[in-house]
């Protein structure tokens, strides 16, 4: 967006939902990270892609839980950036920033993974309970890149968000699936610990 849209945008200061998907890049420029800034009853942002730099104006909009939309810049975050109060990713691709974002609890990557982005995932966003990953990659939820061996220690990775609840994968091989039968026998009984015992675990799995 050009200082003029910037500034238009920001003068709409009772936003609580605000899209961006006709831009096909909303710069990180002083101009929009300023109206940015002044939209501080956002709830829900979107966005055709994100960039680091936008995090520490994001990171004004203390009533924004849900950001909408691709992430460049391969999981890099700003220094000492945390964006608390997002709890919900939607319609994600590329690598979001992680480490930016101990509170998520709900993720749904329109795109494959990489097993470094799925390494972190589990490192930082320990309160994940929803995670679904869509097989664009040759009906694969990973993208084609690192040894098998990789994306079954990535996906071991899991083990320690013990609030998952639904995960929703896709695999081609053998080797993966195992590893995904093994990790719903592993958070099985931490959900079943906080719900009734005859309320089934929505874990879901998909075989491309």
């Amino acid at each position: 967006m050009g200082p003029s849209e910037c500034s238009a945008v920001g003068e709409l200061t009772s936003l609580v939902d605000l899209r961006l998907y006709n831009a096909e890049f909303l710069s990180p420029t002083t101009e929009c990270c300023a109206a940015i800034r002044k939209l501080t009853g956002l709830q829900r942002l979107g966005a055709w892609m994100w960039s680091a730099e936008m995090l520490p104006a994001l990171a004004t909009c203390t009533k924004l839980t849900q950001l909408v939309g691709g992430w460049q810049d391969d999981g890099r975050s700003a220094d000492g950036v945390l964006l608390p109060y997002v709890v919900e990713l939607s319609e994600t691709n590329g690598t979001p920033p992680f480490a930016a974002l101990p509170n998520v609890v709900i993720l749904s990557q329109s795109d494959g993974m990489s097993t470094d982005a799925f390494t972190n995932l589990a490192r930082h966003c320990i309160r994940l309970r929803q995670l679904t990953v869509a097989h664009a990659c040759r009906g694969a939820s990973f993208k084609p890149t690192g040894s098998l061996r990789s994306r079954v220690a990535a996906l071991y990775a899991l083990s320690s968000l013990t609030r998952l609840t639904h995960l929703s994968w896709a695999t081609t091989k053998s080797a993966e699936m195992i590893a995904i039968v093994d990790l719903v026998g592993r958070l099985l009984p931490y959900a079943l610990g906080r719900r009734p015992p005859s309320w089934a675990t929505p874990i879901f799995i998909y075989r491309g």
